[in-house]
């Protein structure tokens, strides 16, 4: 049967996760890019927690493992939500390049997350 869907997702339909995400940000009032650095935050803020208690000199090499584990996985989380955050983000920066002959060339898209406290954080 050449040409025809047998399995996975059906065209159209959205996934699990990216429902979760857009009721979540419609909930908060917040647009979805919004949502994404929101997550990012929390995220870069778990992962330095985490780190700074793996540096701990008196922890269990085991548990210390665990913890720089479980930071790397915020900090790969961390990523993807500024990935899916740059998108919205970078019609702009192409329109801002200023170069005439290849519009499509933009700057690189930095994502920098400064200034949070630790009660917007939870």
């Amino acid at each position: 049967m050449k040409g025809r869907k047998t399995g996975g997702r059906r065209k159209g339909v959205s996934n699990r996760i990216s429902a979760a995400i857009a009721a979540e940000a419609k909930a908060s009032g917040l647009l979805s890019h919004e949502m994404s650095l929101w997550h990012a935050r929390n995220s870069f803020a778990r992962e330095l927690a985490l780190r700074e208690a793996a540096d701990d000199p008196n922890i269990d090499p085991l548990r210390q493992k665990e913890l720089l584990v479980e930071a790397r996985k915020e900090a790969e989380f961390c990523e993807v939500c500024c990935k899916h955050a740059a998108r919205f983000y970078a019609p702009i920066l192409h329109q801002l390049s200023g170069d005439k002959d290849n519009p499509l060339i933009a700057s690189p898209i930095i994502v920098e997350i400064v200034n949070y406290r630790e009660d917007q954080c939870r």
